[in-house]
């Protein structure tokens, strides 16, 4: 079975960008959390920067990673923010009330 959504990462020093694209749902939060999780725990990573641009849907299994992944980089005092959202994806993060504790790093 094809996924049906797409994790891309770039590294500019001690910042790390993450692409989701396509579906962010329940076959996705696995990689989501387990990609996420292992960037928090390198020391020459300081900040995660999850950018949703292209993003086509998310779920509440979406949102609940992303919410999981805040709270991780918190704990681990380091700095994740969620940005790029547009349509239907910004209007749910936005519905949810989720999007300004995603998007504030600190």
């Amino acid at each position: 079975m094809a996924t049906s959504y797409a994790i891309s990462e770039s590294t500019g020093g001690p910042a790390v960008r993450v692409d989701l694209a396509g579906e962010i749902d329940l076959a996705a939060i696995t990689e989501i959390r387990t990609r996420v999780h292992a960037l928090l725990a390198r020391d020459d990573v300081h900040a995660v920067l999850i950018d949703l641009a292209a993003a086509t849907f998310i779920d509440s299994s979406g949102i609940g990673v992303l919410v999981a992944c805040r709270h991780a980089a918190t704990a681990a005092a380091k700095r994740l923010r969620v940005v790029g959202a547009v349509g239907r994806v910004a209007r749910v993060l936005g519905v949810t009330g989720v999007t300004a504790f995603l998007a504030d790093d600190e």
